[in-house]
């Protein structure tokens, strides 16, 4: 599993208090398991929940949660554009502990697919590679002309 690292660089990143203090910020991953076809095909997704803990965390919260957001957008943006996945796929606790500090857990449901295929090299081992995300504009980039077709008709090109 990628994801949680990923996370974690860029918390710290935008947090200079948690990458100065890394015993501050806590990740776990709970209730996991994966999911496959049931085919010939050795290709699974991971499913799990993501617990982060950050502790003793002196920031407003906006900070800490537009720093995910951010994060969610590239790694799991069906969390930000899903309603049925807003629902359920993000979850957050505060303990306030005084009126400077506070300790924040979130929850975030992630999934992270596989492809396995047979190393060809190796006979009897593995290549395990992380897919990435699709981008929120799968458009985001694409330059657009207009083709004509030899029929005279006009088309949009697909990708």
């Amino acid at each position: 599993m990628n994801k949680p690292a990923h996370l974690r660089a860029a918390i710290e990143a935008a947090l200079p208090d948690l990458h100065a203090n890394p015993d501050k910020l806590k990740l776990y991953v709970d209730r996991g398991g994966i999911a496959n076809t049931g085919t010939a095909s050795r290709s699974f997704e991971y499913r799990y929940q993501l617990k982060v803990l950050v502790i003793g965390f002196g920031d407003h919260p906006d900070v800490l949660f537009i720093t995910l957001q951010e994060w969610l957008r590239e790694h799991q943006p069906e969390l930000l554009l899903n309603p049925e996945r807003q629902r359920d796929g993000l979850h957050f606790q505060v303990d306030i502990i005084d009126h400077t500090e506070v300790d924040i857990e979130i929850t975030l449901h992630l999934t992270e697919r596989v492809g396995v295929k047979a190393d060809p090299e190796r006979p009897g081992r593995w290549i395990a590679t992380h897919f990435g995300e699709p981008p929120l504009d799968p458009y985001a980039g694409q330059q657009w002309e207009l083709v004509v077709m030899e029929d005279g008709k006009q088309v949009w090109p697909t990708i």
